[in-house]
């Protein structure tokens, strides 16, 4: 599951809803695939790989990738100067 490797300053819950809706939403359909399927339905990179037709090595790399991205809009929204 996502996990924050820096602390974040305490954000209302519906702009935080909001960010990550837009972040989403912004993604390929494939890659907001592989989030939501590794964050909210706790499936494996085995299982996504399964499910979208993809390695387990390309899942986890891109996995990843998609964390980075989702980490740095959380930073962006609590500093705009980063």
């Amino acid at each position: 599951p996502f996990s924050m490797p820096i602390p974040i300053r305490p954000m209302e819950r519906r702009e935080l809803a909001q960010l990550l809706e837009r972040e989403l939403l912004a993604l390929a359909p494939r890659d907001r695939s592989i989030l939501l399927l590794a964050e909210l339905e706790d499936f494996s990179a085995a299982a996504i790989g399964a499910e979208l037709g993809m390695t387990e090595g390309a899942v986890r790399t891109q996995l990843s990738r998609l964390r980075s991205r989702m980490a740095e809009a959380l930073r962006k929204k609590n500093d705009p100067a980063v």
